[in-house]
């Protein structure tokens, strides 16, 4: 049989690992919001590097149909 001793220890170590255990889960659930955060980020960013590249493709396209460029035609 197991003396009091004993089982008050293993009971604060069973205690320990449970507190240990909500630490963790907390952090996994920090990081999984950071990760949702940065995956929402990422696909707007790619939105942005979308519409730019597509804007700066038709800029050269109109401008490689313009021929001489004149200044003035700009102001």
């Amino acid at each position: 049989m197991l003396d009091k001793r004993t089982v008050h220890g293993l009971k604060e170590r069973i205690q320990e690992a449970r507190e240990e255990i909500d630490r963790l889960q907390e952090t996994i659930n920090e990081l999984e919001e950071e990760e949702k955060r940065l995956s929402d980020e990422l696909a707007r960013v790619r939105n942005y590097v979308v519409y730019y590249g597509s804007l700066v493709s038709d800029m050269k396209k109109h401008m490689q149909g313009r021929g001489n460029i004149n200044i003035f035609d700009f102001l």
